[in-house]
């Protein structure tokens, strides 16, 4: 990933932060406890960053991530001091696996979608399963899925945030830099549910994990790439992702 890119994935990840409608949201996205819990100190840490990251064009170029570190290190060390080492080093970890690994990132994205689809079929195909997939599989599998995705933030909870109007200050930060292509500004909302489901979908493998043996996860895999060739989704991207 590019220094450009970067910079505008950590931009989208303290936007998330620094937007009051996302706030009930911000739990359920893995955002540390103790800032989901109270948010209005992150907020204006957040809000800080971004608007010294516009005043600092260099941490936007390729070959300068030095500048971009320096920021985030100083956005750091304030929520260190209003929340405490551990949540400050939590929040640097939430924003590395949602916004600057992309790979792990797009790899739990992908099993947010698949683990609820594949949860609704009774099972995988007879040529795919071998032996290894019991009549009693299907029962854990499924029971494992649920017990992650089942209280997903819905469509009313992405309305109920947006009905929060945006300050102008607010409106200020979602405008897209001239750079960019869109619309002209960010939706936080997206953002976190995007999160919540990467998160979820750790969840769910963690279950899964304890629950299924070796071969019945192998059987998983296969039947998640027989799925993901239907859909058009890129197999590289079917592996076991990264632990919550």
């Amino acid at each position: 990933m590019s220094g450009i890119q970067v910079a505008l994935r950590l931009e989208e990840g303290f936007l998330a932060l620094a937007i009051s409608r996302g706030q009930t949201l911000l739990a359920v996205a893995g955002v540390p406890e103790p800032i989901a819990r109270s948010p209005a100190a992150a907020r204006e840490i957040a809000r800080e960053f971004l608007q010294r990251l516009r005043e600092n064009p260099r941490a936007m170029t390729d070959g300068n991530l030095g500048s971009l570190d320096a920021l985030v290190d100083a956005a750091l060390e304030q929520v260190a001091r209003s929340y405490g080492e551990v949540a400050s080093a939590q929040l640097r970890r939430w924003l590395q696996d949602h916004f600057i690994d992309e790979e792990a990132r797009m790899c739990a994205w992908v099993w947010s979608v698949l683990l609820p689809l594949l949860a609704g079929k009774p099972g995988p195909t007879a040529d795919l399963a071998g032996l290894a997939w019991r009549a009693d599989t299907t029962e854990r599998f499924k029971r494992a899925v649920d017990d992650s995705f089942r209280l997903m933030s819905g469509d009313e909870a992405a309305i109920r945030a947006r009905m929060q109007p945006l300050s102008p200050l607010e409106r200020q930060l979602l405008s897209l830099n001239t750079e960019r292509d869109g619309p002209d500004e960010r939706d936080v909302v997206d953002t976190l549910l995007e999160a919540e489901g990467i998160e979820r979908a750790r969840a769910a493998w963690a279950r899964l994990q304890e629950s299924l043996d070796v071969d019945e996860q192998r059987v998983l895999l296969a039947w998640a790439r027989s799925e993901a060739g239907r859909r058009n989704i890129p197999l590289d991207l079917i592996a076991r992702p990264h632990p919550a």
